[in-house]
């Protein structure tokens, strides 16, 4: 059904990459510079998923004070075939469909899902709304997680409100590895959704681990 490493891990705070100022001090480019470089990403780049290869994304939301809140993994074989770990239940979501299950070897069951068949046309557009309300950019240039240099970009992006009048928008964070020009983590803070207008005081986080040999498909 699927393969590659889904099993959940306890959270290590100590695992977690530390940011270190590397390289060279930082720098600001001009703004409008700035903010066309990282428009540019949205489509066809490091902040466009649908060019992303297979990966494993593991998200955590912390608190102000940087406890633990909320923990997921998922297994992404392209924005249209994906396997979700919460809680000890697993989804799969194909197209427009999707499967559940307390196991990873099932027994799986169908269920009604809100997808749309084609995310990633949703993607599409709610991406070109990010571009056009952008705001807050910075490129503040170099630094290392773990060893790694990455180049490291700020943005604050908002969709517009769809026909129900849902939107959400955010503070995020995104440190790109100039070596395969690939998200390695992507940092969430100040959420804000019609639900709720206020910005949150969590902070989501996700790292990214590339592997091409992840498969998602239907349980038989």
């Amino acid at each position: 059904m699927f393969s590659g490493v889904i099993a959940m891990r306890p959270f290590n705070r100590s695992a977690f990459p530390a940011i270190i100022l590397a390289l060279a001090p930082p720098h600001f480019a001009l703004a409008d510079a700035c903010r066309d470089k990282i428009a540019a990403m949205f489509f066809g780049g490091p902040l466009d998923p649908g060019q992303r290869p297979p990966h494993r994304q593991v998200v955590t939301t912390v608190d102000a004070s940087g406890a633990v809140i909320f923990q997921l993994e998922a297994l992404w074989e392209t924005q249209d075939r994906t396997l979700t770990i919460s809680g000890g239940n697993y989804l799969i979501a194909i197209d427009g469909d999707s499967w559940m299950a307390q196991s990873a070897d099932g027994p799986w069951q169908k269920t009604p899902t809100s997808m749309l068949a084609n995310r990633a046309e949703l993607g599409r557009v709610q991406r070109t709304q990010q571009v056009a309300n952008m705001t807050d950019t910075q490129c503040p240039g170099t630094f290392q997680i773990d060893g790694l240099p990455v180049e490291k970009y700020v943005y604050r992006i908002k969709t517009d409100p769809d026909a129900t009048g849902m939107y959400f928008g955010s503070l995020d964070t995104a440190y790109v590895d100039p070596a395969t020009n690939q998200v390695v983590r992507w940092d969430a803070a100040e959420s804000i959704a019609s639900w709720a207008p206020a910005p949150a005081n969590e902070v989501q986080i996700s790292q990214l681990f590339y592997d091409r040999a992840i498969r998602i498909t239907a349980p038989e």
